[in-house]
């Protein structure tokens, strides 16, 4: 499935206390540590014909409501 393929997936999180970004993050980085070899790249490369053959590109996004000015 998604053969050769590059996806990026994007988190959005505005309840960071549900836990369910959390779950499906670290998922991912499962996913990309089981396609990482030694030699290649983190989260290795597309391929075809295999079970893991799209690379998964995660990017992390969340909101803070505490009010708190930085």
């Amino acid at each position: 499935m998604f053969d050769n393929q590059e996806i990026e997936v994007l988190t959005l999180d505005t309840d960071q206390l549900n836990g369910n970004k959390t779950k499906t993050e670290n998922l991912i980085e499962l996913y990309s540590r089981i396609k990482t070899s030694d030699s290649g790249p983190k989260g290795g490369t597309p391929n075809a014909n295999t079970f893991f053959s799209a690379k998964l590109n995660l990017h992390r996004f969340w909101t803070d409501y505490s009010g708190s000015e930085s």
